[in-house]
């Protein structure tokens, strides 16, 4: 037994050797010989597991992967090999189950936190088809996210939610707003009934001057979802500009309803106030908003506020 163990030993080092100097073809077979006698050997597994990922099989690695933890599950290097190797297959629902159990062991560190979250964003990017693009346009990646949203369209002509996002995103872009209320126009006639859609085809109306067809958008999208406060408030500044002092006042007093305690949104309902010369009314308004503006992002200084009234 001694002899044998000693053989054993001298196998798995020499295939340690030749797998970390890249000879991939060597190791494999000492460590195919080396399961020949044990089976169930932790390291031998673990690392035929490591190498079908590495040479692009990773779901013919797992279930060494697998025996090698289950072979010794104190060996944490098991765990996230075993976890980034279900990932790897397009399984991050199997990857948080494990990482889990893991965690429950001690599991814990660099690599953990890694695999946990783009597990997490992997299961988001299953639920949500359009997780992509909304990742890559939140890191500031606007042409790739533009460019994929216009592939999903391409394949799928007919999904009114890709291209409301993707009008979104263009109207976000100098010298591409045209091409934006193009793409919403699209959306809305597949489906009539999306309040964002609107929202977002109002504002970029707004954008290009369009007011009577931007005002027409606002109310579309709050006769759909009249709790959606952005479409309240820009269809109140519109207003506001064309003298319809009244129904301005009105919707930012539903915005301030909707969502109380913002500074900016008492603002602009001071302006209107003190417009209809309600002045007793603009004054608490806009002393309520300069209250509230703790750190004047809002801009209601005192001689904001002054100015207001």
């Amino acid at each position: 037994m001694s002899d044998r163990q000693l053989t054993l030993e001298d196998a798995l080092k020499l295939a340690v050797e030749h797998h970390k100097s890249g000879q991939i073809q060597e190791a494999e077979k000492l460590y195919r010989a080396i399961l020949q006698s044990f089976p169930k050997h932790a390291d031998a597994n673990h690392n035929l597991g490591v190498i079908a990922s590495q040479v692009g099989k990773v779901e013919l690695g797992l279930p060494y992967l697998k025996l090698a933890l289950e072979t010794n599950p104190q060996n944490f290097v098991y765990w996230l090999s075993y976890a980034e190797g279900l990932l790897v297959s397009g399984k991050p629902k199997e990857t948080l189950e494990i990482l889990s159990q893991g965690k429950k062991q001690g599991l814990s560190g660099t690599k953990y936190d890694y695999l946990i979250n783009k597990a997490r964003e992997d299961i988001r990017a299953m639920e949500n088809p359009l997780f992509l693009a909304l990742s890559l346009w939140k890191k500031g990646e606007a042409e790739p996210a533009i460019h994929w949203l216009y592939d999903f369209v391409g394949k799928h002509p007919n999904d009114s939610q890709a291209l409301s996002q993707l009008g979104e995103f263009l109207r976000h872009l100098d010298g591409r707003w045209e091409e934006s209320v193009k793409i919403l126009e699209r959306a809305i006639k597949i489906r009539k009934d999306s309040a964002i859609t609107f929202l977002s085809y109002g504002t970029v109306l707004r954008q290009l001057g369009r007011k009577k067809e931007a005002i027409v958008a606002f109310r579309r999208a709050l006769a759909i979802n009249p709790k959606l406060y952005e479409a309240a408030n820009d269809l109140a500044g519109l207003l506001f500009e064309d003298d319809n002092v009244e129904e301005a006042i009105r919707l930012y007093e539903k915005v301030c309803t909707l969502i109380p305690n913002i500074a900016v949104f008492y603002m602009n309902l001071a302006t209107a106030l003190a417009k209809a010369d309600r002045l007793a009314e603009a004054e608490a308004t806009a002393q309520k908003a300069y209250r509230l503006d703790t750190d004047g992002s809002s801009g209601a200084s005192m001689g904001c506020v002054r100015k207001v009234l």
